[in-house]
């Protein structure tokens, strides 16, 4: 071998190196994704453990649900009862006629309801949360991915790169191939963290709503705070599924699926097939990305919001 030849395989290895680690960073942000903590944490875990001091996101909120909150609603409730109140007395001198039992006991019920959810709101939001956190866990079981790896290893092989110019080409690809996994995985996380911000915020507000239920005119209030609510929680199951999805599409377009549900790319492709395929793993990052931004958007088109 001369020596124009060995720099010619010196630099396509070299390259090739290069091209195998923007690879494997690749990989490695998409597979960060899917373990991300919050997305399999408590409704009290969603932004962290309590700490030394007892004090956590979750007990913030909670604080000022009990302290703040809730007197307020109770107050709302009040004046609620006051409005119903009146509308008997009113109904009382148009008919000149006494209140009924049923309407007596109606007042009681209603005042024992609206009392029950609203000092139970914080139990009612993690309910719903933990059952659609169900359908998280149930699509963990189905795909195998309890452990949350869902991308194998990607790589490009030297043996079929004809000359540095190509690999070049190729080295472009891996290297905007990494951006866009960089990018996917810090909207993930940014989407997930304030959808957690967002979901301990509505519940310490939540008896507020809760207790606009009781008014016809203000009913509707209550009803798409509910909504709302079921919505955010819903957008957790739908960026899982979308993850989940993910490496069955990479599957589909440029590897084999072995065996246990975790996808393993074939790393001895032709240079030609590789620049194919890394471009398709782009527009897959590309998806991804808008997926993870719009499934709080598909959570609300479900829920009819």
């Amino acid at each position: 071998m001369n020596i124009p030849e060995m720099i010619n395989k010196w630099l396509i290895e070299f390259f090739v190196g290069i091209c195998n680690t923007m690879l494997g960073g690749f990989v490695a942000f998409i597979n960060m994704i899917s373990t991300t903590d919050i997305l399999g944490s408590s409704f009290k875990n969603l932004l962290g453990e309590t700490s030394g001091n007892g004090t956590s996101v979750y007990t913030l909120a909670k604080a000022l649900h009990d302290i703040g909150v809730v007197p307020i609603a109770h107050s709302i409730l009040a004046l609620v009862m006051l409005v119903q109140i009146i509308k008997i007395s009113q109904k009382m001198d148009a008919s000149a006629t006494i209140p009924t039992l049923k309407e007596i006991l109606t007042i009681a019920v209603f005042f024992t309801i609206f009392s029950y959810l609203i000092n139970n709101s914080v139990t009612l939001c993690e309910a719903i949360f933990t059952e659609a956190g169900n359908l998280t866990q149930l699509m963990r079981e189905w795909t195998g991915m309890g452990n949350g790896l869902v991308l194998g290893n990607i790589s490009v092989s030297a043996n079929d790169v004809a000359d540095p110019s190509m690999v070049i080409n190729t080295l472009i690809l891996c290297i905007v191939a990494w951006i866009m996994s960089l990018i996917a995985y810090l909207v993930a996380l940014v989407t997930t963290y304030a959808r957690a911000f967002q979901l301990y915020v509505m519940m310490a507000f939540s008896p507020i709503p809760l207790a606009l239920l009781g008014f016809d005119e203000t009913r509707s209030s209550g009803v798409n705070f509910i909504r709302s609510f079921v919505a955010l929680c819903l957008s957790f199951t739908i960026l899982m599924f979308t993850l989940f999805c993910f490496p069955y599409v990479v599957a589909g377009l440029v590897s084999d699926v072995a065996g246990g549900g975790v996808i393993e790319v074939i790393s001895n492709m032709t240079s030609g097939s590789t620049s194919i395929a890394l471009l398709k793993l782009l527009a897959i990052c590309l998806v991804l990305i808008f997926a993870i931004v719009k499934s709080g958007s598909f959570a609300k088109e479900i829920m009819g919001g």
